[in-house]
Parts: structure tokens; sequence; C-alpha cells
């Protein structure tokens, strides 16, 4: 058995999970341009001769190496606010409804505020959060701020960052041993 690695779009991974979930044995061929995928399915119940069906994918790899993400996620000296997530996805929607292209966070005690610019309008939207430290505004494309909003499903979540060019770090922490830490990274938009 052959080692590597290969970087599959996302197009190839939502077709993964459209797999059955009942085979048993899954086979991954790939080269430097492309991946096949087999997965052996168990007979069913009213196939009385227990024949094995193969369900195959085939797909092209993304080119070049996965980057090291961890390079980009703050180790030291970082900000911490717990927020509600829900509550900032609503106001991240909002502000982005005039500004599609920065939304800006400012965070002081207990109180994060949200906004966007346009030529259209202005928006502009408060919050509370579990924070105490000093004032930090960092400024992010609401669309990637929005994708972690979506895809956690915890009502509270961590936001770390530290300035306003460092990548913000949204983290959750299991509450039970067989929940998976969840950590998602943000970069931000350089505000002048």
């Amino acid at each position: 058995s052959a080692q590597g690695e290969f970087i599959l779009p996302s197009l190839t991974v939502n077709e993964l999970e459209k797999l059955p979930k009942t085979g048993d044995k899954l086979s991954i061929s790939f080269t430097d341009r492309q991946v096949a995928i087999e997965l052996k399915v168990n007979a069913s119940d009213e196939d009385d001769q227990g024949y094995r069906n193969s369900v195959y994918l085939v797909s092209k790899v993304v080119e070049g190496k996965y980057p090291n993400y961890k390079q980009v996620i703050p180790k030291d000296d970082f900000k911490s606010a717990i927020v509600e997530r829900e509550l900032m996805q609503e106001c991240v929607n909002r502000a982005a409804l005039v500004s599609d292209e920065r939304v800006t966070l400012r965070v002081k005690n207990k109180e994060m505020e949200i906004s966007g610019q346009s030529l259209l309008g202005d928006a502009c939207e408060s919050m509370p959060i579990d924070y105490e430290g000093e004032e930090s505004t960092v400024s992010f494309n609401p669309k990637f701020l929005l994708d972690p909003l979506r895809a956690i499903q915890k009502d509270q979540i961590t936001l770390e960052f530290r300035d306003d060019m460092s990548p913000g770090v949204f983290k959750v922490n299991p509450e039970e041993k067989d929940q998976p830490n969840i950590l998602c990274v943000v970069m931000p938009i350089r505000t002048d």
C-alpha cells in the first residue's frame, strides 16, 4: 500500500458525503492529476444472490500542497472573546447587506460593534460579549466570516484575535470527550 497526499476539490468531498454509509471496504488510487475511489457496498437483504456492488468516484485533484494552516494561527498574545454565535451571525448578515466586501469588528469591554460601510450607506450594531481587555478593531470579508458561523452548531463560540493584520480564530471546545475540537481560521482584510 503506497502512501501520499492529495487535495480534493470541495465538490468531490460533497459527493463523497453522499455515498452509502453501508460500505465495508474503501480503496483509493491516485496520481498527481486524479484520484479514483472505490467503495464496496454490502449486498442488500433483498439481494438473495449475495452480490457485492461497488460505487466508483473519479476526480481531478487540486494542484500543489495543502498550506500549513498552523503557521497562521495566533499562538500567543491573543485576545479572546466568547460570543453568542447566532446573534453574531445575524449582525454580520445585516452589516453585509450594506457592504459585501468588508465588515469591521470593534471589540471592547463586554461589547462587540459590527459595522459595514459602502456608497449605499452604513450599518452598525452592537452585541454583548464576554470580553475584558483593550479595544481592538479588525475587518473581514463577511462571506468568510459567515462560513464558520453557519457551520458551527454550538450556541457559544470563542473568537481569538491579535491585531488588525492577524487572522481571527473561531474555536469550540468540546463539552464531552467524544466531540471534536473545532477551529476555523479567517484571514483579515487590511484597513487603510
